[in-house]
């Protein structure tokens, strides 16, 4: 931490993180010879495919925080701004061996395989930035959000060798807010969260489910557009 001077301070922080037989879940294994042997097994019928969470994988995450604040006073109004950039990476340190029951049926790679690595990896942005600014006064409010988030590359295992790949581009989210407080109990607030009404790319033909999914469902921005409100609060 470092404050050169009253109005301005500056945080750093790096981490590194391990984690051993961490909960994740399996690829999906599917096949005839799988239907086969659950119903011979526990007489279970038409079942195509099954996952199920595994600890099954050991994980180191680097990273950095950097938070950047100034505020200032004016008379009874504040004026603060909030600068935050986060960088972090997972990688794959161990991976347990397949259970021989589900080798001896011609499955491999089934604990962790292709899609489950890249959720874990690289389905998430590895930067994240935000830029705050907020007002504050006896009787009113307001907050300025701009929101960046990184690429992400999203894999996908199909089965038969296709795998196929996609990389999502950096996204911005702006979000806005106003508050009016005219006494000291009562507060009422608008605002909107993603005011640009900003979408994330969309997904190609491989991977849409035949249009059914047009955005992935990993997207840090989501998939809902712009979204308004208007609250009271009352505290006592």
């Amino acid at each position: 931490t470092w404050q050169p001077i009253d109005s301005l301070s500056l945080t750093l922080d790096a981490f590194q993180i391990k984690v051993k037989d961490r909960i994740t879940i399996s690829e999906r294994i599917g096949g005839q010879d799988l239907t086969d042997y659950i119903e011979q097994t526990f007489g279970i019928q038409g079942v195509d495919s099954v996952n199920f969470f595994t600890n099954a994988v050991d994980t180191s995450t680097k990273g950095v925080d950097l938070v950047a604040t100034w505020a200032r006073a004016f008379g009874e109004s504040a004026l603060k701004v909030t600068g935050a950039f986060s960088y972090n990476k997972t990688e794959i340190d161990h991976v347990a061996p397949t259970p021989p029951e589900l080798a001896a049926l011609g499955f491999d790679d089934v604990l962790f395989g292709v899609e489950e690595r890249n959720t874990l990896t690289d389905a998430s942005p590895h930067t994240k930035g935000i830029l705050t600014t907020s007002w504050d006064a006896p009787h009113w409010g307001a907050l300025a959000r701009l929101t960046r988030y990184g690429s992400a590359v999203r894999v996908f295992n199909f089965g038969g060798g296709f795998e196929p790949r996609q990389e999502y581009g950096a996204k911005f989210q702006l979000d806005l807010s106003g508050q009016w407080k005219p006494t000291e109990h009562l507060q009422f607030e608008i605002g909107a969260n993603n005011i640009l009404d900003e979408y994330p790319d969309l997904s190609s033909d491989d991977i849409n489910y035949a249009g059914n999914f047009p955005y992935d469902v990993l997207s840090p921005i989501g998939f809902n557009g712009a979204y308004y409100y208007a609250r009271a609060s009352y505290t006592f």
